[in-house]
């Protein structure tokens, strides 16, 4: 049993409540009590036992980060082809080298990326790649959620030379998550979920993604793609199909409340109506998008059809940082000097993307995203005794426009502590920094 003392509770509940000075009490994995002012803390203390006392003062407690866009194994490639246009980028440079994976390097990759996005605040992900069961090993051994989709292409890649044996190995997949078959003494596989991951457009048919789709109900999971990243996916669309993605997609049968669309960044707004109508969710990866001069995702709009936004950074390889208070910052700003409108995108609405609406996104909701008794203890603790977050005056705001991921002191997940006072608890970071840089760092410092 952890009690989490004399701090400011940042809750994203319903009513977005703050509570300068609370208690939080966690026990079996969740969130048991909140208390605010008062004496309902004392009186606990002398009817339960607590193992771990944490002092809060000076700190703020928030929901975990949710980064529900990721390929973590493309950690590896982080700086390896730079200031490239997407299709040169993938096709020229990225797929010839990342063809070469090996299951390690996948493993490898994940571990790293896991490093960073523990040290940086994020408590869940969702991922999307190849060999997923190993990024849902190194997530284990980290103790971080997640929700792992195996990727699905009609073209040939390093784990599959076929759509029929990409399809084949998802089935696997989520066949071992659900009977348990990964589980064992060293590794506890209980916060890895699976999903299903169609590539995007131009590497996936429709008759690819309606096999997808039917997998993903047959084992009741997310179906999470790529849609409307480039100009040039929305031209193949209409050349091929004669109509928009998203239009394709809804009349396939594709999109319902477990859908997840990463980008959109060249959506209509019949097709903004039709996802709205649809229930999907949909992930803005604004630094991605800049980066690789995708477009810019029509954020306003989407959130006034009722669509559910959350935030990702997608890979260290299109992002190079999986940060995602960095991500927050440039998701607020892109979208106010795109509309030249300052009031657009204000901080309450994107730290809910980072939070409740990523949760949302990957069917967590009712588990994480908000600091609520009896959810789970997904949570992290910044310490707010910082020059640059020195003086004070609306908590959201600094969490969104000046907080930096160094600032995060604390991460809880499930209600395990992971990382305390900057030092990760369950994996040794400087191996495994060493190993990476040893077997893959063309330049050696």
């Amino acid at each position: 049993m952890i009690l989490i003392k004399n701090i400011a509770v940042l809750t994203q509940n319903k009513k977005r409540e703050i509570i300068l000075n609370g208690s939080l009490l966690i026990d079996k994995g969740k969130i048991k009590a909140l208390y605010r002012r008062g004496t309902a803390l004392k009186e606990a203390g002398k009817e339960i036992k607590i193992k771990k006392i944490i002092d809060g003062k000076g700190k703020v407690v928030m929901p975990g980060l949710i980064n529900a866009h990721t390929h973590l194994a493309m950690t590896l490639l982080r700086g390896y082809a730079d200031d490239l246009s997407l299709e040169d980028w993938w096709q020229n440079y990225v797929y010839p080298i990342e063809s070469k994976f090996t299951k390690k390097d996948v493993f490898l990759g994940s571990l790293l990326g896991l490093l960073e996005m523990v040290k940086s605040g994020t408590t869940c992900f969702a991922d999307f790649y190849y060999y997923e069961e190993e990024v849902a090993k190194a997530a284990s051994l980290v103790g971080l959620r997640g929700v792992f989709g195996s990727g699905i292409l009609d073209l040939p890649t390093f784990y599959f030379k076929t759509p029929f044996l990409a399809l084949m190995l998802a089935k696997k997949f989520l066949a071992n998550l659900s009977e348990k078959k990964y589980s064992s003494k060293k590794i506890n596989y209980s916060l890895v979920k699976g999903s299903v991951a169609p590539h995007m457009f131009q590497t996936t048919s429709l008759k690819t993604y309606r096999k997808s789709k039917d997998l993903a109900n047959k084992y009741n999971v997310l179906l999470q793609t790529h849609i409307l990243e480039t100009k040039q996916e929305l031209e193949y669309s209409l050349s091929k199909y004669k109509k928009r993605p998203v239009e394709v997609l809804n009349q396939a049968g594709i999109l319902d409340k477990n859908s997840l669309l990463a980008h959109c960044c060249w959506i209509s707004k019949r097709e903004i109506n039709i996802l709205a109508k649809s229930g999907a969710s949909v992930v803005h990866c604004p630094v991605s998008n800049m980066k690789l001069s995708s477009g810019v995702m029509p954020l306003p709009e989407m959130l006034t059809a009722g669509i559910n936004v959350s935030l990702g950074t997608d890979s260290a390889c299109s992002n190079n940082s999986l940060d995602m208070f960095q991500e927050m910052k440039t998701a607020a700003l892109i979208h106010k000097v795109n509309k030249l409108n300052p009031i657009v995108a204000n901080a309450q609405i994107i730290l809910d993307m980072a939070t409740i609406n990523g949760a949302k996104a990957l069917g967590l909701d009712n588990e994480i995203g908000s600091i609520e008794p009896g959810k789970r203890a997904d949570l992290i603790i910044l310490d707010l005794n910082k020059p640059h977050l020195t003086p004070l005056y609306n908590l959201v705001s600094h969490l969104v426009y000046v907080a930096k991921s160094s600032d995060v002191e604390t991460v809880i997940v499930d209600g395990k502590i992971v990382m305390e006072k900057r030092k990760l608890t369950k994996i040794n970071e400087a191996k495994i920094i060493k190993q990476i840089k040893n077997r893959y760092s063309k330049i050696k410092i």
